[in-house]
């Protein structure tokens, strides 16, 4: 398992991460990692991805790293920003029930991906943009302040990992990620429900959930108003 996940590194990075038992992102650079990003990888099991991190070097290209549980270490030349709008585009859930569910759960943005088992939280925001990394929440066993705005992870599979961050802002966002997904597992439930045998012909079953009716009604409500605010700015 830990040989998998640290595929990719480089033989000199990777001693010392076997030494040591920490991967340090404030450190780690695209020449660290040796195995790259192909097109067939698009297809990874995304809800394995332990971080990405994003490198913008002023006026160059920027790289960015992919650690995975289970394919390890790999580099791309896509943001992370377009990564994640080309994993959504593959899903039944995307970036914008993400931000309606934000709005209706009135918790802090931006927005996390969560769905099911993939739990993908910004960190490591600069004012620069294009500067976001983002780690996988479901990996997290514990967090502890490390050197200055920074901290240090503690993952369930015995590796850390340190990051420019704070514990208070991680541990609110993962609080508020596990809050969208109950509201996802509540809506599945509702549409298990919904289409099973005892289903209503007509209507709603009147054991339906009456905290995630008002959620359709809100996304319906925030589509509708969306669309008529794209039409007024084309006239």
């Amino acid at each position: 398992m830990i040989d998998a996940c640290l595929s990719g590194l480089e033989a000199s990075y990777r001693a010392q991460v076997d030494e040591s038992g920490v991967v340090d992102f404030d450190r780690i650079q695209p020449g660290d990692v040796n195995q790259e990003l192909t097109v067939g990888m698009m297809n990874l099991d995304w809800s394995s991805v332990i971080f990405i991190k994003n490198f913008k070097p002023i006026h160059q290209q920027g790289r960015t790293i992919i650690w995975s549980a289970t394919a390890g270490f790999c580099l791309t030349k896509t943001a992370p920003s377009m990564l994640l709008r080309q994993v959504a585009a593959t899903k039944v859930v995307g970036w914008f029930d993400m931000k309606v569910m934000v709005k209706f759960l009135e918790v802090s943005g931006p927005a996390p991906f969560v769905l099911g088992p993939m739990m993908l939280i910004s960190t490591e925001r600069s004012a620069r943009a294009g500067h976001t990394s983002w780690i996988g929440g479901r990996f997290i066993h514990h967090i502890v302040p490390a050197q200055k705005e920074h901290v240090r992870i503690m993952l369930n599979n015995g590796l850390s990992l340190v990051i420019k961050d704070t514990v208070s802002r991680l541990n609110k966002k993962i609080i508020e990620a596990n809050q969208i997904f109950d509201l996802q597992q509540r809506i599945q439930r509702l549409v298990a429900q919904q289409n099973g045998p005892d289903s209503p012909t007509i209507g709603v079953s009147p054991q339906a959930d009456a905290y995630v009716l008002r959620y359709f009604d809100f996304h319906d409500l925030y589509f509708t108003e969306l669309v008529q605010l794209l039409s007024l700015i084309h006239i």
